[in-house]
C-alpha cells in the first residue's frame, strides 16, 4: 500500500547528524524520544528522507523496526479518508473472492488524531487534518519485532500520535 504520493531524495545522515530544529529533525527525533518510552529501550534513527514536505524515518531498537512517513497536504484528510475506504471496498465483507479480516482498518483514533490499524500490514494510517483544515497524513509501520498485535499498535499508535504534533502540516484545502 502506498503511502502518499511524492518523493525526493534519500539520506542516510544519521540522527546524531541531524538538525533537532529542521522539520525532519523534528519529527524523527519525536518518534525516536516515544518510540523509545513505549519500548523502554534505546532506539536509533535514521532520516530516509529530508524532503520537510515528505520526511521519512527509520527507527531501531533490538529486533523492532519503524518506518514512518510523514506528509504534508492540504488534502490530508481525503489522502486518509481514501485509504480507509479502498482497504474497505477491496477487502471487507462484499469484496468478491477477496476478504480478509486482517486489511479491514481498526478505529485507531485518539485526541486529534484520527486513525486506523491495519492489522496484516501492521500498519497504522493517521491525519490530523479535518474536512476542512489541512494537514499531515502520516503512516507508521511496525516491520519487525513486538510479539503482538496489540503491542505493534500500541506503539504506532504511540508514535503518530506524539509525532502529528510536530510534522509539517499543508495549508487548508483551496488554499485559505
Amino acid at each position: 500500500m502506498a503511502a502518499g504520493c511524492g518523493g525526493s531524495s534519500t539520506s542516510t545522515t544519521s540522527a546524531a547528524q541531524a538538525n533537532p530544529a529542521s522539520v525532519p529533525g523534528r519529527v524523527c527525533g519525536q518518534a525516536k524520544t516515544t518510540a523509545a518510552s513505549v519500548l523502554g529501550a534505546a532506539v536509533t534513527v535514521r532520516i530516509a528522507d529530508r524532503d520537510p514536505t515528505n520526511v521519512e524515518c527509520v527507527l531501531r531498537s533490538g529486533g523492532v523496526r519503524i518506518d514512518l512517513v510523514a506528509e504534508q497536504s492540504p488534502q490530508a484528510y481525503t489522502q486518509f479518508n481514501t485509504t480507509e475506504s479502498h482497504q474497505e471496498q477491496v477487502y471487507g465483507p462484499a469484496a468478491p473472492g477477496v476478504h480478509n479480516p486482517g486489511e479491514i482498518p481498526k478505529d485507531a483514533s485518539e485526541g486529534p488524531m484520527i486513525a486506523g490499524w491495519i492489522p496484516a500490514e501492521r500498519q497504522l494510517f493517521a491525519t490530523n487534518a479535518s474536512p476542512t483544515t489541512g494537514g499531515s497524513y502520516m503512516t507508521v509501520t511496525v516491520r519487525r519485532g513486538a510479539k503482538s498485535d496489540a503491542e505493534r499498535r500500541k506503539l504506532a499508535r504511540a508514535v503518530a500520535l506524539a509525532t502529528l504534533a510536530v510534522a509539517p502540516r499543508g495549508p487548508n484545502p483551496g488554499g485559505s
